[in-house]
């Protein structure tokens, strides 16, 4: 199956699933990477991955429909088949999500439907968990629609806070939990698929 991910910042997830198919964990090629940074380490990975990358932004392209286009046409011309939001900091468009529509997914840190949607991203997720006096944190894999983290929900993992949990340490748990969250939930997609 040909996967496209699409990544903001580091990349680490973008990184796990890549590896995960080189290596035959999944029955899959990651063929494409979008990220809406030009400075995301992401597309650095790619580059050293030898995975196509394309830097797609309000800021090259302020018209929303033909930003959607340019997305929609890379997922077709590489005949992309899953396409994965790894730490993507930018709500897909209704126009892309239909035309995709059942093939993308997102992880999520933290155990929706809780401390998801508008906002809810990064340690932001984390303080509100931690300033709520949660026991227990997570992480989400979840189908793509139109709304903020309101997707079916495909699997998620749980993780235990500790007495002295800071918003970083829970994000370095959650990372950890992700990077098999998310390759797991791919494999078992492709797999029911096939």
């Amino acid at each position: 199956m040909k996967i496209a991910v699409f990544a903001s910042h580091n990349g680490t997830n973008f990184e796990a699933i890549a590896e995960a198919c080189k290596s035959g964990m999944i029955r899959g090629e990651v063929v494409l990477l979008i990220s809406n940074n030009k400075k995301s380490q992401a597309i650095a990975k790619a580059k050293n991955l030898g995975i196509h990358s394309f830097h797609i932004s309000k800021n090259l392209e302020p018209n929303d429909q033909k930003r959607d286009m340019k997305i929609s046409s890379l997922l077709n011309g590489y005949n992309c088949e899953l396409a994965v939001l790894a730490g993507y900091m930018k709500k897909l468009s209704r126009a892309v999500i239909d035309s995709f529509s059942g093939k993308v997914i997102n992880i999520h840190p933290s155990l929706l439907p809780k401390y998801g949607g508008k906002g809810m991203y990064g340690l932001a997720v984390h303080k509100e968990v931690l300033k709520n006096n949660e026991d227990l944190s997570g992480v989400t894999v979840h189908l793509v629609n139109s709304e903020y983290d309101k997707g079916e929900i495909l699997s998620q993992q749980i993780i235990s806070i500790s007495e002295n949990e800071t918003p970083e340490s829970l994000a370095e748990k959650a990372k950890r939990v992700e990077h098999h969250l998310i390759i797991q939930t791919v494999k078992e997609l492709i797999e029911k698929d096939e």
